[in-house]
């Protein structure tokens, strides 16, 4: 009996040692394994600017947290369709982690140059969208009168049917032209390299496309449009600032914003269009004409008229 009974204790000794060894097994894994899937998370997050601009004692250590946040974690459990193959990095994955990438992409000379491409090619189809719109509208005007319309009164509805379906052909080809320049003008913008966006061609590129997004905007008669673009671009070179013609039509948008503004009573904006209208006539006529020339004393005595008033 005693025997028996000895036996019953060991055996029971035995299991409660294996499951001891089991639950220290598991804590010791569970421990294991968040200490390495999750410490690439909590590093990237705290990985900060310093890391590209701080001084050259901390960047050694934000440089290790970086490299580790981006290591391997075949020993977390990493599931495989998570793991990316060598050279497999796409940007969308790693900005969201690491938003200071996005400073070392902007002014990368080979994201400035695509994106100078892509611009020039959005300039081209705007001007290949104007070119052609224009060829459909004057084919649509010049269709010949059919013989069945003998009646003048019948030929006449149907010159002005022609010259309204001109004119919405042209009106969709401004449209679209000016879809693709303002996202030439877009990418323009999002150039960052300065090598690239201080070069003569880049600078020639983004003036022709601001003259061409001013001349199809005064075109469809939507000349508030064209403010913000003709001051920026007289700012975008000097000698864009001497050129009579961006004043002349810098005027006349702030001409168009004056009278609006007096139809609305809005005497602030009626008084701040009107002064900077003459200012603009003032230098086209002084560019164009000079200062003792006939035309500019004429123009300035209307200017001052203008302003008593």
């Amino acid at each position: 009996m005693n025997g028996q009974s000895e036996i019953q204790s060991r055996a029971a000794y035995q299991f409660l040692l294996k499951l001891r060894r089991r639950i220290v097994l598991a804590l010791c894994t569970g421990w294991l394994f968040w200490s390495v899937s999750a410490a690439p998370d909590l590093k990237a997050q705290n990985t900060s600017t310093s890391y590209f601009f701080g001084s050259p004692e901390g960047s050694s250590s934000h440089e290790e947290d970086v490299v580790e946040a981006f290591s391997n974690r075949d020993s977390s459990g990493t599931r495989e369709e998570e793991r990316h193959a060598p050279g497999d990095w796409e940007e969308q994955d790693l900005l969201p982690i690491f938003p200071e990438l996005q400073v070392l992409d902007d002014i990368s000379s080979k994201r400035s140059l695509e994106r100078f491409r892509q611009a020039q090619d959005y300039y081209r189809n705007a001007l290949t969208e104007m070119e052609n719109g224009t060829y459909r509208a004057e084919q649509k005007k010049n269709e010949p009168v059919p013989e069945s319309l003998r009646y003048d009164w019948e030929k006449s509805e149907f010159h002005d049917r022609l010259n309204r379906e001109s004119l919405r052909i042209l009106a969709r080809s401004r449209s679209a032209s000016l879809g693709h320049l303002i996202r030439s003008m877009n990418l323009m913008d999002e150039i960052k390299n300065p090598q690239i966006a201080d070069s003569a061609e880049f600078l020639e590129v983004k003036s022709r496309i601001y003259r061409q997004y001013v001349k199809i905007q005064f075109q469809a008669r939507n000349l508030s449009s064209c403010i913000d673009i003709l001051e920026r671009y007289m700012q975008l070179r000097p000698e864009h600032n001497g050129e009579s013609e961006a004043h002349r039509l810098l005027a006349a948008c702030y001409r168009q914003q004056e009278i609006i503004a007096q139809r609305l009573n809005n005497n602030t904006s009626y008084l701040f269009y009107k002064k900077r209208k003459n200012e603009e006539l003032l230098r086209f006529a002084r560019i164009r004409y000079g200062d003792s020339s006939n035309e500019f004393q004429s123009i300035q005595t209307q200017v001052d008229r203008d302003m008593m008033e």
